[in-house]
């Protein structure tokens, strides 16, 4: 009886200490967006050019859907729990091209799941996407290396009609991921405006050259 009761008592003991052991539930995954508004169309004269954006290629640093920190004391790290909706050389790309179809600047704007054969190409790699931990705040930082190609041009030099890089560091209200999502949002519109003025001007010192020879 006595070996009957101690090995009920040592059940009770194991499913109590069991119970303590049990590990809480995980927190869900939350999906960011660095979202802005689209520009609204601008008044500058159509160019009759179509433009096809590709999916840029990602430093190895950043290829990952996670969001990827910097912390203060020069550790880096990435949210387990937070994620960007895609990775980020979908993401930009699907926005540049997005900004390049609302301006009404070009007779196509192809993002890069459309098969379009078109004549000018914006390609490149997203070098920096990451949020960084700093004393006074935390930011964002985007880094963009773009290249805007004639893929009509008889010679590979004359392919080329820029190559830039795009760099941005923009605060976070608080310190949060939601926060550093929205000022990548912000990263991203700086960005992108320069990238449309820089596109139209040189297609459009393109076709001018080309209508003069």
């Amino acid at each position: 009886m006595k070996a009957i009761c101690a090995g009920m008592a040592l059940v009770l003991v194991l499913a109590a200490a069991g119970c303590w052991l049990q590990k809480e539930p995980a927190p869900p995954v939350t999906y960011h967006l660095p979202s802005y508004e689209a520009p609204e169309p601008s008044e500058r004269p159509a160019l009759a050019a179509e433009i096809r954006v590709k999916r840029l290629s990602v430093s190895p640093a950043f290829d990952t859907r996670f969001m990827v920190y910097h912390k203060e004391n020069g550790a880096w790290g990435q949210y387990p729990y937070h994620l960007w909706r895609a990775e980020p050389g979908m993401l930009v790309a699907d926005y540049l091209a997005r900004d390049l179809s609302k301006t009404g600047w070009f007779a196509l704007a192809a993002n890069p799941g459309e098969g379009v054969d078109a004549r000018f190409s914006l390609e490149g790699v997203v070098r920096e996407f990451y949020e960084n931990d700093e004393p006074g705040g935390w930011k964002a930082v985007l880094v963009l290396d773009l290249a805007l190609l004639d893929r009509r041009a008889p010679d590979v030099p004359g392919r080329v009609l820029f190559q830039n890089t795009y760099q941005y560091s923009c605060p976070a209200r608080k310190k949060a991921p939601s926060a550093v999502a929205r000022a990548m949002g912000d990263c991203l519109r700086r960005a992108s405006a320069r990238v449309m003025d820089d596109i139209y001007a040189a297609i459009a010192r393109r076709l001018d050259a080309k209508s003069k020879e």
